[in-house]
């Protein structure tokens, strides 16, 4: 015959373990390793749309997204090796609108990340003003971040304040 606490024990352990559960001690705390995810979103207020003067409001028709990887000693590599292009993806709409068109992405791989200890954000914007006149596109990057090989998403967004501009997004979505 079984002592009893054999039988008792995990009728006891099981309740314990969903206490841990819902105070979050497991789960998502320790993010998989592996190589990182790269994540361009677009600003909901980027392209601005009409102002009072829509003849001055920058209009983007397309961005080209490349991430640059840096190592102590220097550029490492561009990813992806042809840009990312986001373009407006209702054919009747010539501008990007952030709320329908979806930003670029881009998952490293363990090959891209040899050697890799920081990353930058470069985009490229070609706009126009509401009379269809292409301007000089705009050149955009952010500073170089530490980036780890941790399987985390490194997000990035691309706004507009007067000028265009991209930084790297923090842990908490600032």
């Amino acid at each position: 015959m079984h002592p009893w606490y054999f039988a008792v024990a995990p009728l006891i352990a099981v309740p314990v373990a969903l206490l841990f559960t819902f105070t979050g001690c497991v789960g998502n705390d320790v993010l998989p390793g592996g190589p990182p995810r790269l994540q361009l979103n677009l600003d909901r207020n980027f392209g601005g749309g009409p102002g009072p003067d829509d003849t001055k409001t920058k209009h983007p028709t397309k961005v080209f997204v490349t991430w640059s990887l840096y190592s102590l000693g220097g550029l490492t590599g561009k990813v992806p090796s042809l840009a990312a292009t986001i373009t407006s993806s209702d054919p009747l709409r010539a501008y990007i609108d952030p709320t329908a068109d979806k930003g670029a992405s881009y998952q490293l791989t363990a090959e891209d990340m040899t050697g890799v200890s920081q990353v930058l954000c470069e985009c490229i914007v070609e706009w126009e003003h509401s009379d269809k006149m292409p301007q000089a596109p705009i050149t955009t990057d952010t500073p170089k971040i530490s980036i780890y090989n941790n399987g985390a998403t490194y997000i990035f967004v691309l706004a507009e304040s007067g000028d265009f501009f991209v930084y790297a997004e923090t842990a908490d979505g600032s």
